[in-house]
C-alpha cells in the first residue's frame, strides 16, 4: 500500500495523443472526446489533492460531451439531401465547434498547468518549475504558451476553410461569379497540413513533459503520502464518485438504446447500449451488493442479442423496405426473421432494465439516509426518517419502471407495425422521451440523497 503510485504523470500524457491531430471541419479522425474521457479519468486523482487542477478537470468533462455532439452534427449535415445545405452545414457547425474548443479548452489547459505549477511550488521537483536551460521560461510556462497556440491554431483552421462557401454568390464584374469553394479540396489539406505538423511537435512537448514529471521520483512521493493522508481516508468521495460514474453509465444506455434509423440505418446499434450495460453493473458492484455474475450474465446475453438484431436488419434494408413484405413472400420471411430477433432483443432489454433499477434500489438503501449515532431515541429518528426518504426516493424508480414498459412497448411496435412505421416512430419518440426523462429525474433525486449522506467528510 505504501509504495502504491496513485496518479499516472505518463499515462495523462498519453492520453493527450487523441488531441494532437487535426480536425477537418467537424471531421475528427482520432475522436477528441475519447481522449478527454481518459483524461478526466486520469485527473480525478489529482484534483482531489489541488483545486486548480479540479476546476480544470470540471471543463475537460464539459468537453467530452461538446465534442461528441460532432458526431449528432454529422448526422445533420450528411442526412441531407441538397448539396448547398451540406455545405453551409459544414460552416455552421466546424465554426460553432472552433469557437466553443477555444472557449473551453484553452482555459482548461490554462487551469491544468498552473495547477501543476502551484503543486511545484509546494513540493520539491525537478521537473515543473526547472528551466529549459538558458531559457526565462520553466518547462510549464514553456508547454502552456506551446499549448495555447496550437489549440487555438487547431481550432481556427478546421473552420478557417469552410468560409469559401460564402463566395459561391458573390460577383465580380471582371470575372464574373467567384466561387472559392471549387478549391476547397486544397484549401482543406493547406489547413491540414502544418496544424498535422504542429500538433505532432505538440504531442512530443507534452509527452516528454509529462514523462520528465513521472520520473521525478522526489516530487512523486510527496503528491502519492498527501493523496494517501487527504484522500484515502475519505470512503464517501469515492462512493459518491462511483455512483455518479454509475448514472452517467445508465443515461447513455437510455440514450443508445434508441433506434435512430437514417435511410434505413440504424446509427445508434443496440449492441453499443449492451457494453455501456455491462459497463454499468461492473462499476455498480464495486459499492452495491448486487450480484455481479447474474447482472454480467445479462448484460453477456443482450449483447449477444444485440449484434444478432443489428445484423438482421442490417441484411433485411440491405435487400428490403418496408413496404415490399407486403408484395413479396421473400421480404415477409426476412422481416419475420428480423422482427423476431428485435422482440427477443427488446426482451432481453427489458431484464436488463430491472437489473439496474435493482442496482439503483440497492444504491438508495445502501447509500441514502441519516447516519447511526449512539442515542437510541435518535437511532429511532434516523430510522424513520430514513424509511420515509427510501419510500420518496423508490417512488421515482416506480416512475422509471413505468417509463419502461411504455418505451419498449413503443419500440416493438415501431419494429412490427411496419405498415404505420412513420407513426410508431413518432410514438416511439414520445417513449424515449419519457424513458430518458425519468432516469433524469431519478438521478437527480438519488445523487442528492447521496451527497447529503456524504456531506461531512
Amino acid at each position: 500500500m505504501k509504495g502504491k503510485k496513485y496518479i499516472n504523470f505518463k499515462a495523462i500524457g498519453l492520453s493527450l495523443i487523441f488531441l494532437f491531430n487535426p480536425n477537418i471541419n467537424v471531421i475528427d479522425f482520432l475522436p477528441d472526446f475519447i481522449g478527454y474521457i481518459i483524461l478526466c479519468a486520469l485527473l480525478t486523482n489529482l484534483a482531489d489533492i489541488n483545486e486548480t487542477v479540479s476546476e480544470a478537470l470540471g471543463i475537460f468533462k464539459k468537453m467530452i460531451f461538446i465534442d461528441a455532439a460532432k458526431l449528432v452534427a454529422l448526422i445533420w449535415i450528411f442526412g441531407m439531401s441538397v448539396t448547398t445545405e451540406k455545405n453551409s452545414s459544414l460552416l455552421l457547425w466546424s465554426f460553432a465547434f472552433g469557437i466553443l474548443e477555444m472557449l473551453f479548452v484553452i482555459p482548461a489547459f490554462l487551469k491544468l498547468f498552473k495547477g501543476l505549477g502551484e503543486l511545484g511550488y509546494l513540493y520539491d521537483n525537478t521537473s515543473i518549475n526547472e528551466k529549459n536551460g538558458n531559457r526565462k521560461k520553466n518547462y510549464t510556462d514553456s508547454l502552456r504558451r506551446f499549448t495555447v497556440a496550437f489549440i487555438a491554431i487547431k481550432s481556427i483552421m478546421a473552420f478557417l476553410p469552410e468560409f469559401a462557401d460564402l463566395t459561391s454568390t458573390e460577383y465580380s464584374e471582371n470575372q464574373g461569379i467567384t466561387n472559392l469553394y471549387e478549391h476547397i479540396g486544397i484549401m482543406r489539406f493547406l489547413a491540414f497540413v502544418p496544424v498535422l505538423v504542429l500538433g505532432v511537435i505538440w504531442i512530443v512537448k507534452v509527452i516528454l513533459y509529462f514523462n520528465r514529471i513521472n520520473n521525478d521520483v522526489k516530487f512523486n512521493s510527496a503528491i502519492d503520502e498527501i493523496y494517501r493522508s487527504r484522500v484515502l481516508n475519505k470512503s464517501g468521495i469515492f462512493v459518491k464518485r462511483n455512483i455518479k460514474l454509475s448514472f452517467v453509465l445508465l443515461l447513455l444506455v437510455a440514450v443508445f438504446s434508441f433506434d435512430l434509423r437514417i435511410e434505413s440505418v440504424n446509427v445508434l446499434p443496440d449492441f453499443i447500449s449492451a457494453i455501456l450495460v455491462f459497463a454499468f453493473f461492473c462499476v455498480v458492484s464495486k459499492r452495491t451488493s448486487i450480484n455481479k455474475k447474474i447482472s454480467v450474465t445479462v448484460a453477456t446475453v443482450y449483447f449477444v442479442t444485440a449484434v444478432a438484431a443489428t445484423v438482421t436488419e442490417f441484411l433485411f434494408f440491405k435487400n428490403y423496405y418496408y413496404e415490399s413484405i407486403y408484395r413479396a413472400q421473400e421480404a415477409m420471411q426476412a422481416f419475420v426473421v428480423m422482427a423476431t430477433f428485435a422482440v427477443i432483443n427488446i426482451a432481453v432489454f427489458a431484464i436488463a432494465c430491472v437489473m439496474m433499477l435493482m442496482a439503483c434500489d440497492n444504491i438508495i438503501k445502501e447509500h441514502t439516509g441519516g447516519i447511526t449515532v449512539s442515542n437510541d431515541k435518535s437511532n429511532e429518528y434516523q430510522l424513520k426518517m430514513s424509511e420515509a426518504l427510501h419510500a420518496d426516493l423508490r417512488r421515482s424508480l416506480i416512475f422509471c419502471a413505468a417509463s419502461t414498459v411504455v418505451y419498449l412497448v413503443t419500440d416493438a411496435c415501431y419494429v412490427l407495425l411496419a405498415k404505420d412505421y412513420g407513426f410508431m416512430l413518432f410514438i416511439n419518440v414520445i417513449g424515449f422521451i419519457l424513458f430518458i426523462a425519468s432516469f433524469i429525474k431519478a438521478y437527480s433525486d438519488i445523487s442528492e440523497a447521496v451527497e447529503a449522506k456524504y456531506i461531512l467528510e
